[in-house]
């Protein structure tokens, strides 16, 4: 459906901490051509976690990888649909500088809605 809204139900994101720079590199180059992957904290250095966004049909694959490579990682977001909805609920409402249009900055909006 055209103007429909993506939900993320069952999308997980898994905080993984590369030791050495062979770690980095498989980050950077290796997993995301063997696994579609969406990085919300990018690799760079050796002992900097990164965190990695999967959809479910990917995750299992990209654990098996991360296992194989002998990486450390945990499960950052569980349910990234579930952290959306939950941010619906938080009651903190903040107003535009001019005060004549609210917006809520307490909820998840969409590129679309932050820019019309």
């Amino acid at each position: 459906l055209a103007g429909a809204a993506k939900t993320y139900d069952n999308h997980s994101v898994l905080r993984i901490v590369p030791h050495t720079e062979s770690d980095v590199i498989l980050l950077r180059e290796e997993l995301p051509v063997a696994v579609p992957t969406s990085w919300w904290r990018e690799p760079s250095y050796p002992e900097v976690y990164v965190d990695a966004h999967f959809s479910p049909e990917n995750l299992a694959r990209a654990q098996s990888l991360l296992d194989s490579a002998g990486l450390e990682y945990s499960t950052l977001i569980e349910d990234v649909q579930q952290t959306i909805d939950a941010s619906y609920t938080a009651p903190a409402k903040l107003f535009t500088a001019s005060n004549d249009v609210d917006f809520d900055y307490s909820k998840y909006h969409s590129l679309e809605e932050i820019t019309d």
